[in-house]
């Protein structure tokens, strides 16, 4: 989406075809709201990529369909700054997300960062750090989903 784009309500299904793409890419003061994306075994690229700041992904839920092949992580960030993901939900589902990583940081720092209210289910994973790469911010958990763990 382009700046400052909002995304409400909508459901993104799981691929059909092999895709290493991701199928919401975000730019700067992009908001998510409410949505729900599903990421199955041909989806090999993000469900959502941010790829700048100031992005929102609020009461949004990643759940993993797939019953074999393991996804890519339903979000992709490229260190970002000031990234608010506040009441969603990753559920690896099944067969998880590829390696258990739900949400990652590829690249750079992520800054001034907030998680808030975010449930980990099934084994899906939060990954802010990468590396050498490092996250500043705040994270507060959401209610116990089992078995996701929080990589810092």
């Amino acid at each position: 989406g382009g700046v400052g784009t909002q995304f409400r309500n909508l459901k993104f299904p799981e691929s059909g075809v092999n895709s290493s793409n991701a199928r919401l890419a975000v730019v700067q003061g992009c908001q998510i709201i409410g949505c729900y994306f599903e990421s199955g075994a041909f989806d090999q690229g993000a469900a959502v990529s941010v790829g700048d700041s100031d992005t929102r992904l609020e009461g949004c839920t990643f759940i993993c369909v797939s019953v074999s092949t393991a996804p890519a992580p339903a979000v992709s960030t490229a260190g970002v700054s000031r990234l608010m993901v506040k009441n969603c939900v990753f559920d690896g589902g099944t067969s998880g997300f590829a390696n258990g990583i739900a949400f990652t940081n590829n690249t750079n720092a992520l800054t001034l960062c907030v998680f808030e209210g975010v449930t980990l289910r099934n084994g899906a994973d939060l990954e802010l750090t990468s590396g050498a790469n490092s996250m500043t911010g705040l994270v507060q958990l959401g209610s116990p989903g089992g078995g996701g763990r929080l990589v810092w």
